[in-house]
């Protein structure tokens, strides 16, 4: 008798020993021989690539993962962290996302007042936050001006080779007005001053 398998080769399947193993086998291998029948051994084992017969615990392994669903790469797009750098991250505790730093969101490293962030989502297509924004008002330079922090919220999607591409940082002023920063990734190429870094651009800038 001939059972058909099917088996999701990236779901690693436990075999005896306390080996994790990725399923080898491929949709709908043929084993063949006789299956279900008690006190009988299949008239002919599975057999590896080497030729050696495949062992007990991994083809149990194999047969345990059929049907199991694929796991979630919910971590694997990044965001850029710092404007004007090659730095990426996974969830980042603060995101700047100006090139002359007025502009920051999440949780600050240096100040008496440090704020937070917390990420509600983070998928391959989409993540977004809660936090604080830190705003500086530039008055009378942004290098002299003083830091105002409001309540707001960071939207990231558009994902792109792994990076995200566009992001949104809302916030609520005192008197109770949505003011939305619209920023879209952008790249600086090499030049004899540096070897390149990304930035977020101004959308319609």
């Amino acid at each position: 008798m001939t059972k058909s398998l099917g088996c999701q080769p990236s779901v690693l399947a436990t075999v005896h020993g306390g080996f994790s193993s990725p399923c080898l086998a491929t949709p709908n291998a043929s084993v063949s021989g006789t299956i279900g029948a008690p006190g009988r051994e299949p008239a002919m084992a599975p057999r590896s690539r080497l030729g050696s017969p495949m062992p007990r615990g991994l083809l149990l392994g194999m047969i345990l993962c059929i049907g199991l669903p694929l796991p979630a790469a919910a971590d694997t797009t990044k965001v850029l962290s710092a404007d004007s750098s090659n730095h990426f991250e996974v969830r980042p505790s603060l995101i700047g996302y100006t090139g002359d730093s007025s502009g920051y969101f999440g949780k600050r490293t240096w100040g008496g007042k440090r704020g937070y962030v917390k990420w509600t989502s983070w998928t391959p297509n989409r993540a977004q936050a809660v936090g604080t924004v830190w705003v500086k008002t530039c008055s009378p330079t942004c290098s002299d001006g003083s830091w105002r922090m409001r309540k707001g919220s960071a939207d990231l999607w558009a994902p792109k080779n792994g990076r995200f591409t566009r992001m949104t940082i809302d916030y609520k002023t005192p008197s109770g007005r949505i003011l939305s920063d619209a920023r879209k990734l952008g790249r600086i190429p090499s030049s004899d001053f540096s070897d390149g870094y990304w930035i977020w651009r101004i959308v319609g800038a």
